[in-house]
């Protein structure tokens, strides 16, 4: 799980990065990120919609495999940065290291790590 100072919550700040972030479409996941003042910390949320399945069973899965993918990263993505993963049906049934390795690939192309 991550650092409460790591987690975007409040529902202003999520639409507020859905309405100006920019889009990035993974193979696992697509990525909405926009940049705040670089003395915030990173902040990050994890949606899962029913939509990909309806058992919050395997919903709970994804989620919980996105926050251990990005607690890995954590020290390494720039700060200020408020990031939103939208979890697609390819996830269910993969590995933590596929996860992983998906999440790094596109954070870092697209300019989000250290």
């Amino acid at each position: 799980m991550l650092p409460k100072k790591n987690r975007l919550g409040l529902r202003k700040e999520f639409a507020a990065v859905t309405r100006r972030g920019k889009r990035k479409q993974g193979s696992l996941f697509n990525l909405v990120y926009v940049f705040s003042s670089p003395q915030d910390p990173s902040q990050i949320a994890f949606v899962v919609a029913k939509k990909v399945d309806n058992r919050a069973v395997i919903r709970n899965r994804i989620r919980r495999l996105f926050s251990q993918a990005v607690y890995s990263l954590l020290p390494r993505i720039k700060p200020g940065a408020r990031i939103i993963i939208f979890g697609k049906k390819e996830m269910i049934g993969k590995k933590s290291g596929e996860v992983g390795g998906e999440v790094e690939r596109v954070f870092e192309g697209e300019g989000l790590l250290i």
